[in-house]
């Protein structure tokens, strides 16, 4: 490389190289001491002594580039993808958010990509652009435009599963509503058809909305908090509608503990206890409707 060679380049191929087996295998105390030298000043070259960074240029030339560029190769998967909501990480190899040259290199990236080299079983984070830029190999792609699609499929699934993650640490009693949803419903399958179409009818008003006002408006609820269930169930999460159909049902669950409690009840003794039951949710439905 001469050495007006773009500055991002160069650091690109310094941060590659200290990962790889190409640089293991030509590295010499006096390369050690250039390269080191170089890291230290956070790839400033002008803060670096003249006979090191002339060792540096002479040594990581075209060739020996193209050498360690083919080491590397991204994986699609959101397990090879990190997350940065505040837009707070570093390009390794450009320096983007880092860069102290060029001026106007300050903006940090949002997702991060690990680079594999599966010969010195070493890993590299960098950005995407980086990664198309240098044309660095992506499983499964054959042009740079399928390594894009590849690259940014990854980086949506995992922001899918960030968001996930984020959604069960904000409600940390996500898991325990299935649980409960099941095991009211388990009770049922045991009964004969009629009995059990009652209960569940009885059930899952109670469940999905006695608040309402009308028996159309109750089963919409119990519907919409069934489909949050069945949507957690699948997707481990719950979005901005289903996440209202649950804390719905929640709060009716809580505000009325004498339905729960003949609910209940009414699983385990339904010949004794259905009739009560009923009447219990005519009132309700009746104190209802007269406010």
């Amino acid at each position: 490389m001469a050495k007006k060679t773009h500055y991002r380049v160069l650091r690109s191929t310094v941060v590659l190289a200290l990962a790889s087996d190409a640089y293991a295998s030509i590295r010499t105390p006096e390369l050690a001491a250039a390269v080191d030298a170089v890291v230290a000043a956070n790839y400033q070259f002008d803060q670096v002594a003249d006979e090191l960074l002339e060792l540096v240029f002479v040594t990581f030339d075209d060739e020996f580039a193209k050498r360690v560029l083919g080491e590397f190769r991204f994986v699609p998967s959101r397990e090879n993808v990190r997350v940065h909501p505040k837009c707070e990480a570093i390009c390794t190899l450009c320096g983007k958010g880092d860069s102290k040259e060029e001026g106007g290199n300050l903006d940090f990236i949002r997702f991060e990509y690990r680079l594999n080299n599966d010969v010195s079983g070493n890993e590299v984070w960098c950005g995407k652009t980086c990664i198309i830029k240098y044309g660095l190999r992506v499983d499964g792609a054959a042009t740079s435009e399928e390594a894009r699609g590849l690259l940014e499929r990854s980086m949506r699934e995992a922001l899918r599963q960030w968001e996930i993650n984020e959604w069960r640490l904000s409600h940390n009693d996500h898991a325990g509503m299935p649980e409960e949803y099941q095991r009211f419903r388990g009770a049922w399958y045991a009964r004969p058809y009629n009995e059990r179409r009652m209960l569940q009818y009885r059930v899952e008003l109670m469940i999905g909305g006695l608040a309402a006002t009308s028996d159309d408006a109750r089963n919409r609820a119990a519907r919409a908090f069934k489909n949050a269930v069945s949507f957690y169930l699948r997707n481990g999460f719950l979005t901005e509608a289903k996440q209202h159909a649950w804390d719905r049902a929640r709060e009716i669950t809580a505000s009325d503990s004498e339905g729960v409690a003949l609910m209940q009840r009414a699983l385990r003794e339904p010949a004794s206890t259905l009739a009560v039951l009923i009447a219990h949710y005519r009132a309700k439905q009746a104190d209802s409707i007269s406010h």
